[in-house]
């Protein structure tokens, strides 16, 4: 992702204070030298580390100082995973522990303890020693590294376990315990050592419950959809002195080097999606105003009443923004209570029981005004609008009576005829279509009574001064989009986000072409394309039995 930056021309000063030192002494108290920040070195391990043949039930790990242990459960990884995590325990300056569980005949165990182990002074910690030791003739040396992201930001996760499996069987994952194990750092980063010969699914999961299944919809996942491969640890790396690379490297320091890796792959993470449909909750919002929230979108799901006096076709039926909710206005039901069939593609998933009553308010004993009818504006007193946008309301309900030739627009001094429309089919919603001109101050006004809703509440007076800004303060963006060769004709999302990643405008595109942003506010700006495979004109997650990534 590029970002782009809209900023109007402007002047800043620096103020810098100036201390004035006295020349006074000052009296001080010792440092006693400098800090440490050494981190502890190992000087033994008994057995000794990459042991072969391995079959002591005690290890000890002496270190040159004291040495203490910090968050030791979510540092240490071993691999291939033991039932029973061994009890670390501090002996002066050593760390000792046993090993319970029956090993693996012929393997190679690492045992990785990340940052856990650091100095009793400053806390310096020795960064992921591992002790390494097997039960066969040799030490395995072969590894694997990679690179999990975020399937959708493709931002870097941590601490995500990633799983190696010797088996090619997709049920495993879903069933059984890795063979090997990592866990990646604060970049993504996660490394394999010590592996054996072979091929591995590789699968990587951000585990809510710590058992390293994936038995959770919620938990998300990364998979390969090949086997891998590990190498030799010595040839991971490639180094080429600066000097020698061509043009197209310059940018680069001058003697340093490159690391380069043919065993380096990047893994996208994401949450399956949960297709599975219920009702989350219902809920009485005032008299006359239902609301049912669903698990998921209801663009299948299908609602009949039980009730014979409570025929849905005469209510009026909103269904909300994000899709997964409705909300039923009833203003003439008298009903206590109503009961609802729930199906999701003509499949019954459930009956619901709802009780119609509104919340009981508490009595007020001093005499309330009659309520009015809410109205929101998009245009405020005293603000500066989006002149290219149209003035826009949002009622408290839907209405029944309206008189729009009552709505008032002043231009400066002049009165424009008011273009008021609908812009919902349950009336709730309205815009007013004039086209606004750069820098012009405007008015509007709603007398009285303008407006009925179909609880019979009238609106109050409205009225709402502001100024419309200047296009001059605007940015705009153009640039073209060239696809590579064979892409043309395939269908792509265009997604513009601004620096707190709301989304500003999605374009579709199935060809090379100029793509023309305008009115943008001055900030940064991040863009996405998306190859829309399946053509559905979304983003669509994954799943793994499907080997859909």
């Amino acid at each position: 992702m590029k970002f782009f930056h809209f900023q109007k021309n402007k002047l800043f000063f620096l103020s810098i204070a100036l201390a004035l030192l006295s020349s006074c002494a000052n009296v001080v108290t010792p440092t006693g030298g400098p800090k440490d920040v050494a981190a502890p070195m190992v000087q033994k391990c008994e057995p000794v580390n990459s042991s072969t043949n391995f079959k002591s039930k005690s290890v000890r790990i002496y270190f040159d100082e004291f040495v203490a242990l910090n968050e030791i459960s979510n540092n240490v990884i071993i691999s291939p995973p033991i039932k029973s995590i061994p009890d670390f325990k501090i002996k002066g300056k050593s760390v000792a522990f046993e090993i319970k569980d029956s090993l693996k005949e012929n393997a190679t165990y690492s045992i990785n303890f990340g940052n856990s182990i650091v100095d009793i002074t400053e806390n310096n910690p020795i960064k992921n020693f591992s002790y390494v030791f097997s039960t066969g003739n040799f030490v395995d040396s072969l590894s694997y590294k990679g690179k999990i992201v975020n399937a959708q930001s493709l931002k870097a996760e941590k601490d995500i376990f990633v799983m190696l499996y010797k088996n090619d069987i997709d049920s495993l994952p879903l069933k059984e315990m890795p063979y090997y194990i990592a866990k990646t750092d604060l970049d993504g980063n996660f490394l394999f050592r010590n592996i054996a010969t072979g091929k591995y699914k590789l699968f990587a999961i951000k585990d809510l419950n710590n058992n390293f299944i994936f038995d959770q919809l919620e938990e998300q996942i990364a998979f390969s959809d090949t086997l891998i491969s590990p190498i030799f640890s010595d040839s991971v790396k490639l180094e080429i002195k600066i000097d020698s690379l061509k043009k197209g490297l310059d940018s680069l320091k001058k003697d340093s080097t490159v690391s380069l890796s043919n065993n380096e792959s990047v893994f996208k993470l994401f949450a399956e999606t949960d297709t599975s449909q219920k009702v989350v909750r219902t809920s009485i919002l005032e008299k006359g105003k239902m609301m049912i929230v669903f698990k998921q979108s209801i663009t299948n799901t299908q609602i009949e009443s039980l009730t014979p006096e409570i025929n849905l076709n005469d209510q009026i039926i909103e269904k909300c923004k994000t899709n997964d909710s409705l909300i039923f206005w009833m203003p003439k039901v008298e009903k206590d209570s109503i009961y609802l069939l729930i199906k999701v593609e003509n499949k019954i998933i459930d009956t619901l029981s709802i009780s119609l009553k509104a919340p009981q308010k508490r009595e007020v004993k001093k005499e309330v005004a009659k309520p009015k009818l809410s109205i929101i504006c998009s245009a405020k007193n005293g603000l500066n609008y989006d002149y290219f946008n149209p003035i826009s309301f949002e009622f408290g309900h839907p209405l029944s009576k309206f008189e729009f030739e009552k709505v008032i627009l002043v231009e400066e001094k002049d009165t424009l005829k008011s273009e008021v429309a609908f812009s919902d089919k349950i009336q709730r919603k309205l815009k007013i279509g004039n086209k606004l001109k750069e820098g012009k101050n405007y008015t509007l006004f709603i007398p009285p009574t303008t407006f009925t809703d179909i609880f019979g509440l009238t609106n109050d007076t409205l009225k709402v001064s502001f100024k419309t800004r200047l296009k001059k303060e605007y940015g705009t963006f153009k640039f073209k989009v060239t696809l590579p060769l064979g892409e043309e004709n395939k269908n792509f999302i265009l997604q513009l986000f601004n620096a707190t990643d709301k989304l500003i405008s999605e374009k579709y595109l199935n060809s090379s072409q100029t793509v023309f942003y305008d009115f943008l506010e001055q900030g940064s700006y991040k863009m996405k394309l998306i190859e829309d495979d399946n053509k559905n004109m979304k983003w669509d997650s994954g799943k793994y039995i499907k080997k859909l990534q």
